[in-house]
C-alpha cells in the first residue's frame, strides 16, 4: 500500500518561489516539487520500474497544477 506523508504545504511552495533559487523537495510516496533555476515549478513523480528509475512530469505550478490537484493526480498515475 502507498504511503503519503504531504510534507509539503502552499506556504512553502510559494516562500521557495519568492526566493528564485532552485529546489527539489519531495511531498512524499515519489512526488515532489521543483523549481529550476529559470523559475520554472513543476511536480515530478518518480517511481522505479524493475531497476529502472523514472520520472513523469505531472504539470507546471500553479498555472496548471496547484499542490492539491498534484496529490490528486499522483494517486492516480501510480506505477504498478
Amino acid at each position: 500500500m502507498a504511503r503519503l506523508h504531504h510534507a509539503l504545504d502552499g506556504v512553502q511552495i510559494r516562500h521557495w518561489i519568492a526566493q528564485k533559487k532552485p529546489v527539489a523537495k519531495a511531498d512524499g510516496d515519489g512526488l515532489s516539487f521543483t523549481l529550476s533555476a529559470n523559475g520554472t515549478a513543476s511536480w515530478v513523480l518518480r517511481y522505479s520500474r524493475g531497476t529502472r528509475r523514472r520520472e513523469l512530469t505531472l504539470g507546471k505550478y500553479p498555472d496548471l497544477i496547484t499542490l492539491v490537484a498534484a496529490r490528486r493526480r499522483h494517486s492516480t498515475h501510480q506505477p504498478e
